[in-house]
């Protein structure tokens, strides 16, 4: 598989100016590997999905993650532009933003730490683990095959490092800077922000057009960005 199908090429080529060409070229034959996949959706079982899976080794796909240069904010707002064009072609643009962990296990993890894991935690009981706190900014959206709802659609993000550290940024201030760099790359968009927490409340309620499912329940947190 080298080469992506009609439909599915145009999305990707808006990304080829975000890294080298031969790692667009690894980078798209992932893409690929990623939606024909029938197993576990790991790396590895994803690179033997490809048709480079044949003739190159698994590390070129890894290579990709480790090693290759690129800008993961370029990669981002690409992918938002993308979401706005197709899926929010007009009027306001609804921002969620949260943070998330990612278990990690290791005596050496970079940026590693104790933090709250809000999947295993409940209002009675508290779950910790270890890993790397995301603060991670999401477009709402509608998708045309549930039009009855908006998705969340993740598009920025940045790693908490924790005090005392190089580049320490409160998650607040981590979350202000990717809305600014979001309205900046669509300067001709109005961005609402709101809290995921109110945004999830009374997610099925309907609401207006052109609003997200659970807009009387959201807070502007600051209005308009």
């Amino acid at each position: 598989m080298d080469e992506l199908i009609t439909t599915l090429a145009p999305l990707v080529a808006p990304f080829r100016d975000c890294v080298r060409t031969e790692v667009f070229l690894t980078f798209q034959a992932l893409i690929a590997g990623w939606v024909v996949c029938l197993g576990p959706h790991t790396l590895s079982e994803v690179w033997q999905a490809t048709g480079p899976a044949a003739r190159r080794y698994h590390d070129a796909a890894y290579a990709v993650f480790h090693s290759a240069v690129r800008e993961w904010g370029d990669l981002g707002i690409v992918l938002a532009t993308l979401i706005l064009t197709h899926l929010v072609p007009g009027g306001q643009v609804w921002v969620v933003v949260d943070d998330t962990l990612g278990h990690k296990r290791g005596a050496k993890v970079a940026f590693g730490g104790i933090f709250l894991d809000a999947v295993l935690s409940s209002r009675q009981r508290k779950v910790l683990r270890f890993g790397l706190n995301w603060v991670v900014l999401g477009v709402m959206a509608p998708i045309p095959l549930r039009p009855d709802r908006h998705f969340c659609l993740p598009v920025l993000w940045r790693l908490y490092r924790g005090k005392g550290r190089a580049r320490f940024q409160t998650r607040s201030q981590a979350a202000a800077e990717l809305a600014r760099e979001l309205a900046e790359a669509a300067p001709d968009r109005t961005s609402c922000a709101g809290r995921r927490r109110r945004l999830h409340q009374r997610h099925r309620a309907a609401g207006p057009a052109g609003e997200p499912p659970g807009h009387r329940a959201a807070a502007l947190e600051g209005g308009v960005i």
